[in-house]
């Protein structure tokens, strides 16, 4: 933006602005602007306006991109504590026990079996329902059944943080992409007929620079949808990373459950047709391709 701003400028300082009255933005105005101060002030208002529309536009694309990497950063937790899910009882008998791995296998294996929801005896008589026997908390099994219910609950705030996060990027990146790819095959264009033509490096420049902008905020936001993706592909080897031989049928019936719910596919989708993910960028990539080699080749014909 500077060096599209600033090129005009270091035009009119080395010739006079009536020989050369370049601005930022050239457009139609009803008035002579050629001549001190007019031209002055003109530079200076487009200027303004160039730069208030950058930094806005990129300060949207910032918050819109946190938005994104948030989404993909609770998966990413998610999917730490769901493989870190252990029975505390069984680390300390691994540290105790390091080299009697037989042992400890044959003692998991007869835990399991045996294995049921531990209860205690209530001596608290003014239960008006007379239990005589209530849930043990300090129980192992009890406290992984309790770490997994957490983890699905976080798993089902993720799904709605997703679904209303398509509903604010739904028009905006859609619109976004489709400008994007239409300027990267005009630039690419542009580019080569500068080539033909002769023009100058500084406009060279600054078409090559746009295009690598443009090109640069369409593969950020695909390559962020794409991680989002892929932290999500991981739910199922992480939950069948956890320690769920040696817990209850409670345990693993629960999270049979949560891996048929995680082998949904999680992504982000714009304007309901387009996914954010390496392939649609690819295919944006594509697209721009087809239509400069289709405007190459009506030049060339003419």
């Amino acid at each position: 933006v500077m060096l599209w701003m600033g090129d005009p400028l270091m035009q009119t300082l080395m010739s006079p602005p009536a020989e050369n009255g370049t601005r930022p933005l050239i457009f139609w105005i009803p008035v002579e602007v050629k001549n001190s101060p007019a031209y002055e002030i003109t530079y200076a208002i487009e200027a303004f306006f160039i730069g208030s529309a950058t930094e806005t536009s990129i300060l949207i694309d910032i918050i819109l991109i946190i938005l994104l990497v948030y989404a993909a950063g609770e998966i990413a937790v998610l999917n730490e504590n769901i493989a870190g899910m252990r029975l505390s009882n069984t680390r300390q008998r691994e540290k105790v026990e390091p080299n009697k791995g037989l042992k400890a296998l044959e003692r998991s294996i007869d835990e399991v079996s045996i294995s049921q929801t531990a209860y205690v005896f209530s001596e608290d008589s003014s239960d008006s329902k007379r239990n005589l026997f209530v849930l043990d908390r300090n129980d192992t099994y009890w406290k992984l059944h309790s770490s997994l219910v957490r983890n699905i609950r976080h798993h089902e705030v993720i799904l709605t943080y997703i679904n209303d996060l398509e509903i604010v990027l739904s028009t905006s990146i859609y619109v976004l992409l489709l400008a994007n790819a239409l300027n990267i095959c005009l630039h690419s264009f542009g580019i080569v007929a500068l080539f033909q033509e002769g023009a100058t490096s500084s406009t060279v420049f600054k078409e090559v620079i746009s295009f690598a902008s443009f090109l640069a905020q369409t593969g950020l936001f695909c390559f962020i949808g794409q991680l989002i993706i892929d932290q999500a592909d991981r739910l199922q080897f992480s939950a069948f990373s956890c320690d769920w031989p040696q817990a209850d049928e409670t345990f693993c019936r629960s999270l049979r459950i949560f891996m048929v719910q995680a082998a949904r596919p999680l992504s982000v989708r714009v304007g309901k047709l387009v996914e954010l993910s390496r392939n649609s960028f690819l295919q944006a990539m594509n697209a721009s391709y087809t239509i400069f080699n289709m405007l190459f080749n009506l030049q060339t014909a003419d």
